[in-house]
């Protein structure tokens, strides 16, 4: 009745106890999906199999269906077969989560690359977590598995110990599918961090071409607004007194700014890194 146990083989005199981990996929009102492990403590004896589980599993339900249908060879197999199709069951439930789980890391990339994921890295965390909970309960059950088709089980006959070991092969596949979905999902982490690291460049890039601009008119503006008295001198800003004095220094302005954009237009810096990816990226006409 403790359901907080790892998978595990004990073995008994009279029956075998094992504990296994059913992974649950459970869906919000919202639409956000959360993986859960559920326990089932399976007892397996000469000519029974008692199962007990934490709630109910919809993994047991193709193996139910099967024995009402009379499909394979579960009617005509012993309790050690009947056991090896409850634990079929199970693994094979880890896949559509896996492949959910997978669809999760492809949207959250394409979402990452196109700079409309706020929050990616609380989603990430998340789905690391769901991750981890996975492999915390396929790694022991795998090598639970060895012990059935080793022959290391007294109640499992040689000719079920081939099913187990495809059983564990099935296993080692999920595993190898976990790992990638790991990898793929600690990759995200340094995308979003590389996101946020080329957005803020880009802001940065922009601020800065705006100061460049401004530091020449700033200049010329700090230049023209000396006051210096034009009738002490001829030198002392002559345009001071002259009737289009004011539009030739606002004219000059304009033609320093629009030179300068101009320039970092054709030097390429203020065409987006974002534009010119997607542009690379895409194929020839």
């Amino acid at each position: 009745m403790n359901t907080h146990q790892r998978p595990k083989l004990k073995e008994y005199d009279e029956h075998q106890f094992l504990v296994l981990r059913a992974p649950t996929l459970e869906t919000h009102e919202d639409g956000e999906s959360e993986v859960h492990s559920t326990q089932v403590s399976i007892f397996l004896g000469r000519d029974y199999v008692l199962t007990v589980q934490e709630h109910q599993n919809p993994a047991f339900t193709v193996v139910a269906e099967r024995i009402r249908a009379k499909k394979g060879k579960i009617r005509s197999g012993g309790a050690d077969y009947l056991a090896y199709a409850l634990v079929d069951a199970i693994v094979d439930f880890f896949f559509p989560i896996l492949h959910h789980l997978g669809d999760e890391v492809d949207r959250l990339e394409e979402e990452i690359i196109e700079g409309r994921c706020g929050d990616a890295l609380q989603r990430i965390y998340a789905l690391k977590r769901e991750l981890m909970e996975l492999r915390r309960v396929v790694y022991p059950l795998r090598d639970v598995l060895v012990h059935f088709y080793r022959g290391d089980v007294e109640m499992v006959e040689s000719g079920t110990q081939v099913y187990f070991r495809d059983c564990y092969d099935h296993t080692v596949q999920v595993m190898d599918v976990l790992e990638s979905i790991r990898d793929t999902a600690s990759n995200l982490m340094d995308l979003q961090q590389n996101a946020i690291a080329q957005r803020m460049n880009e802001v940065m890039k922009v601020l800065t071409i705006i100061a460049t601009v401004f530091i020449p008119l700033s200049f010329l503006a700090g230049l023209y607004g000396m006051n210096f008295d034009g009738n002490a001198s001829p030198w002392n800003m002559p345009e001071l007194r002259w009737r289009y004095g004011y539009p030739l220094a606002l004219g000059l302005m304009v033609a320093v700014a629009s030179g300068m954009v101009t320039y970092f237009w054709r030097k390429g810096w203020l065409t987006s890194s974002t534009t010119i990816r997607r542009e690379a990226s895409a194929p020839d006409s």
